[in-house]
């Protein structure tokens, strides 16, 4: 699955710094100042910089994922219209888990005026709460619930549950829980919070109620 945002701007003018000579040291130091503050602002108008937010605030909002960096390379100041940019961005999470997505930048317009900015980037894995720390937003007591739910109304043994694997592809692009069994092909579903549990075996799925 791939994330895509369309953003339409004015087309940006990059600052340039312009040194001159400076007969004193004090001037030299400001003007290295100036020099650092012009670089920052290119910065952080660049289209590589729009990526990163983007990419942050989709893990974020869509994932319920805490973010603690996000680094794409090459730093693309800006995408001509027509043209597409190819980036890698390697993401770090707050619970110290990490992956990386190869990114896109395309400007799909023709105006010479107008940058319309479309950001798409790789979906991050699915997260298996047996081998990673388990995110702040998910309390044990949704796994809890569920094992509980697993047990008695599936009637499965306890020692029979396998692993919880987080995950953003349950049906409808939902993102939850599937649980597995140490043998069989039965396994079960719910959404992240715990709601709307379901057991799916060969003969089809079933509201796990």
């Amino acid at each position: 699955m791939r994330l895509i945002r369309h953003f339409a701007a004015a087309r940006r003018l990059l600052l340039v710094s312009v040194v001159v000579l400076a007969p004193t040291i004090g001037l030299a130091a400001g003007c290295s100042s100036v020099r650092k503050a012009i670089d920052n602002a290119n910065a952080s108008a660049a289209a590589y910089s729009d990526l990163q937010g983007f990419i942050r605030d989709q893990l974020t909002t869509k994932f319920s994922r805490s973010v603690r960096s996000v680094s794409c390379t090459p730093h693309v100041d800006q995408v001509l219209p027509g043209d597409t940019a190819d980036l890698t961005c390697a993401v770090v999470f707050t619970d110290g888990t990490s992956y990386v997505t190869p990114a896109k930048i395309t400007d799909p317009s023709t105006d010479p005026d107008i940058a319309t900015e479309s950001f798409s980037f790789n979906d991050p894995p699915a997260l298996d709460i047996t081998t990673a720390p388990l995110p702040s937003q998910l309390v044990p007591a949704v796994i809890q619930r569920l094992t509980e739910l697993i047990t008695t109304k599936g009637k499965v043994r306890l020692g029979s549950i396998s692993r919880f694997v987080l995950t953003n592809s349950l049906p409808g692009g939902n993102s939850g829980w599937t649980i597995y069994l140490t043998s069989g092909s039965t396994r079960f579903q719910a959404l992240v919070l715990g709601n709307d549990p379901r057991i799916i075996t060969p003969s089809g799925t079933h509201d796990l109620r």
